[in-house]
């Protein structure tokens, strides 16, 4: 499966949180892409470049940052962190950021 990329992304703030480039990535897709939320390491796995085990210990180590929850071998996103993410998106290289995400240039 191809990773699937929204025009405009809920992302943590990099800045203000001790999360991986690589952490970053796979929360990022588990928030905006609702396939990729309440989901095992192997399913998430086909949404990634990453192998299974990679994307294992990325979901466990953004358990630790409680970013994400585990139960039962299912991973989801922690809910009540979502209102420290900012909205973004990548327009012609550069990363535009909440007001001006979503917005068509013009």
């Amino acid at each position: 499966m191809q990773p699937i990329t929204p025009q405009a992304l809920l992302t943590p703030d990099i800045t203000k949180s001790d999360i991986s480039w690589d952490e970053m990535g796979i929360l990022s897709q588990m928030l905006n892409v609702p396939e990729c939320d309440y989901v095992s390491p192997e399913q998430l796995a086909q949404y990634s470049s990453d192998s299974v085990e990679t994307v294992r210990r990325l979901l466990e180590s953004l358990v630790q940052k409680d970013f994400v929850r585990h139960l039962d071998g299912i991973y989801c996103i922690n809910k009540y962190r979502i209102k420290e993410m900012q909205l973004t998106e990548i327009r012609n290289g550069q990363v535009i950021r909440f007001p001006d995400a979503g917005r068509k240039e013009g």
